[in-house]
C-alpha cells in the first residue's frame, strides 16, 4: 500500500511540475532592452527571436544559413527587415 501512495505522489509530481514545449513569452518591453543591448551579438539574437516571433516565414530564410560558416545575417538586414526573403 505504501509502495502505490508512493507511486501515486511521484506520478502526480511529475504532470504537475512537467515542462510545456512552448517556448517563454517574451514582453515587449524586455525584447526592446535586448534589442538595445550594447553587444552586437545580444543585438542580432534579439532580432532573430523578434523575427520568428512574429514573422516565421521570414526567420525560416535566414535560419537555412544560421549554423553555417558566416552564415549569420547582417545586423542591418535584420533592423531593416532586408535581406533575404
Amino acid at each position: 500500500m505504501g509502495v502505490f501512495a508512493a507511486l501515486l505522489v511521484a506520478g502526480l509530481l511529475m504532470l504537475v511540475t512537467r515542462r510545456s514545449g512552448a517556448a517563454p513569452v517574451l514582453r515587449p518591453e524586455t525584447a526592446a532592452r535586448e534589442i538595445d543591448a550594447g553587444s552586437e551579438a545580444a543585438r542580432r539574437r534579439a532580432l532573430l527571436r523578434r523575427l520568428k516571433r512574429e514573422d516565421p516565414e521570414r526567420f525560416a530564410a535566414f535560419a537555412r544559413d544560421l549554423y553555417r560558416p558566416g552564415g549569420l545575417p547582417d545586423l542591418a538586414d535584420l533592423e531593416t527587415g532586408g535581406g533575404q526573403a
